[in-house]
């Protein structure tokens, strides 16, 4: 309630300084004058209001989006807060969220525009993640591999639970000395990974599992219990004198500390017996973020080139005590030796403890961190696609996550933001989603719910259907179970159903022939372009289209011209003049050839149909192997086109190269009307 006030408070000391500088501060009605209620009672009349509820006159869809946005919102703020708590800030997070909060009431916003704006939530939170990594990893050390031991050791005793890392250090620091040990829960195991807090040697492990088991573990825990973050759940009556919060996270009744003087919390743990012997647990390891990762990137290849890694399996996100989540658990149980698991957030409890072994020195069980982390997944993700020179979606890779509020929902959007497709997701789909926003979602991104482990595990590996030289065909009528499972991944309307004689399908075959293809290395993650478009082609002067007779200039030098066909080892591109032209550029300008390409080779694309990030991908790698010596981009002024130069701009800034870069932009009569 005090921090509801606040906000009225700060938003109309603004007002009256917009009003002081001769700026529009009469509004009407609306967000901009609501005033909140006194009393607790009455606030949550005035929520109900204004809820989910009270937008039945609107379209279904409109809804949906609007409360995807919202929970993308939540948890875009809460990354952001973590990253300034460190000193880490970017206005451009503020400036979204104030354009998104103000959508929210804009009626006439249509459904393209909506998913726009939450497409946009997921970009936005790329960014914020991205600082709050370089502020975990800045402040605390890039994280280590680091075995963390569950159960207990004798002594006095703090549990830390939420996620803030700097509460923990704090604390870490005002207990060094005073003969209390110190605890991780839930989301706060990551921690043991960070060299600058695990030096302190009364941080001796971690106990208990995610938020929802808390009651019960709090009760059991024989120490004090400081609340970091979220996640909180209502307190027995039991531990209801233990448990202590601090940052954005209260409970009425807990013991609040705000000044971060975490003494009370200390002379409580001191009252409380501790553990009065050593409890001996598992150990587990964590500390696998994309620092540690990417420094055995070239063990990782390897494995996979040789055959021994079949398959990567992205399986985390929010744990819950809905049914339906030991799915997770016989999901990992169940995947065959030969692949690896990439894990994060809360979800990660289902498993963590399991022991999975190794692969040549690799563990098949990798915990990446936190749920903000999950920038970790996608660094480590675009590395490996870079390295097989193929794109995510195209790598021996699987999401497979679990759902539960805001952050879980503005991560799904920033993997959206990048295309990444074929998602399952579970153990059910949120419910504000409507079917037509579903059917968005599945015909862009392929997202589906989880079915069981033994036919999402057949979905992702039996191998049925295999693309050759461009085109899915069946191997075997044999290996086909007809359940569709093969399907998942295709193309719509690429495959007819044709009635003829086949082979039973024979279990026995399938595994015969998976057997095979792991011996072959059929499914390692490389790229094939079977498509004769696709074929490299450098022209002799002599084979150079010529202009049309009475015109300047002349065809291109080279084949392909599609930025998504030329890779970056093209012998065309080697200390090239590089001419990037928004592929609608010519349709208004007809002459752009003929006036701007003698001399440069060009490459074509969409910014707006593309996806962005293998944009920068493909134009890092472009930066960083052929040596490129100028780029000339020529985009429209039009929305969707003004992200091709900013894409040059970060992959050149990415791939630390200063070359000449000159900037055309065109309006729909094909006049230039700005360059730089």
């Amino acid at each position: 309630m005090d921090m509801i006030h606040e906000a009225s408070r700060l938003r109309e000391d603004l007002g009256k300084k917009v009003k002081a500088a001769g700026g529009q501060v009469d509004y009407g009605k609306g967000p901009a004058t609501f005033l909140p209620a006194a009393d607790m009672e009455s606030l949550v009349a005035q929520g109900e209001a204004v809820g989910i509820l009270s937008q039945q006159h609107l379209d279904p869809d409109i809804v949906s989006l609007r409360e995807m946005i919202v929970y993308g919102i939540k948890g875009l703020a809460a990354y952001a807060d973590h990253a300034q708590i460190l000193g880490r800030v970017d206005g451009s997070i503020v400036a979204y969220i104030y354009e998104a909060l103000a959508a929210t009431q804009d009626d006439s916003m249509t459904v393209d525009s909506y998913v726009a704006l939450a497409l946009k939530c997921g970009e936005v939170n790329l960014r914020a993640m991205e600082l709050l990594d370089a502020a975990h990893t800045e402040t605390y050390g890039n994280p280590v591999p680091t075995p963390v031991a569950l159960g207990g050791k004798k002594g006095k005793a703090i549990l830390v639970s939420g996620h803030d890392l700097r509460d923990l250090e704090l604390l870490l620091q005002q207990t060094e000395g005073r003969g209390v040990n110190v605890y991780t829960h839930g989301e706060m195991l990551p921690a043991h990974g960070y060299p600058m807090l695990k030096k302190y040697d009364h941080f001796v492990g971690h106990y208990g599992t995610a938020w929802q088991n808390q009651a019960k573990e709090f009760d059991a825990f024989p120490g004090a219990v400081l609340m970091t973050t979220n996640c909180i759940q209502k307190p027995r009556n039991t531990y209801m004198d233990n448990i202590f919060t601090t940052g954005l996270v209260g409970w009425p009744g807990v013991c609040h500390i705000a000044t971060k003087d975490f003494t009370p919390v200390i002379e409580k743990a001191l009252e409380l017996p501790g553990f009065l012997e050593d409890i001996q647990g598992k150990e587990v390891m964590v500390g696998f973020g994309h620092n540690a990762v990417l420094a055995v990137a070239p063990q990782i290849i390897e494995a996979v080139e040789k055959k021994n890694i079949r398959h990567f399996f992205l399986i985390g996100g929010c744990d819950g005590a809905k049914p339906g989540r030991d799915y997770y658990t016989e999901l990992v149980e169940t995947l065959p030796k030969d692949c690896v698991v990439l894990t994060l957030a809360c979800g990660k409890f289902r498993f963590f403890d399991k022991d999975l072994g190794n692969i040549g020195g690799i563990p098949r069980l990798l915990d990446i961190g936190q749920c903000n982390d999950a920038y970790s997944a996608i660094r480590i993700a675009t590395a490996l696609a870079e390295a097989f020179k193929c794109g995510v979606n195209d790598l021996p890779l699987s999401m497979v996550l679990s759902w539960y509020e805001q952050k879980a929902c503005v991560i799904l959007l920033s993997l959206l933001h990048l295309g990444i497709k074929n998602i399952r997701l579970g153990p059910s789909l949120p419910a504000f989603i409507t079917p037509n926003v579903l059917s968005i979602l599945v015909e862009n991104f392929n997202i589906m719910p989880i079915s069981s482990p033994q036919e999402d595990l057949k979905a992702i590996l039996e191998g049925a259907l295999q693309v050759i030289d461009g085109k899915a065909r069946v191997i075997s009528d044999n290996l086909c179970d007809g359940l569709g499972a093969c399907l998942g991944d295709c193309p719509r309307n690429a495959l007819k159903i044709l009635k003829r004689e086949a082979d039973d399908f024979d279990e026995e075959a399938v595994e015969r022939h998976l057997h095979a293809r792991s011996e072959s290395g059929a499914h390692v993650g490389k790229v094939s372009f079977g498509c004769p478009g696709a074929r490299i082609e450098n022209f002799t002067s002599g084979k150079i289209p010529k202009a049309v007779p009475g015109k300047r200039g002349q065809g291109a030098s080279h084949w392909p011209v599609q930025i998504r066909l030329i890779p970056p080892h093209a012998p065309f591109l080697q200390k090239a003049d590089l001419l990037v032209v928004a592929d609608c550029v010519p349709v208004a300008f007809p002459g752009v050839y003929a006036q701007h390409l003698e001399g440069k080779k060009v490459m074509v694309g969409c910014p707006k149909f593309d996806n962005r990030e293998e944009y920068v991908e493909r134009f890092r790698a472009f930066f960083k192997e052929a040596g490129l010596e100028s780029v000339t981009v020529m985009s429209m002024k039009v929305p969707c086109c003004h992200g091709l130069p900013r894409i040059v701009r970060q992959a050149m800034g990415e791939a630390a190269v200063n070359i000449p870069l000159r900037c055309i932009t065109l309006d729909m009569h094909g006049e230039v009307v700005e360059e730089k």
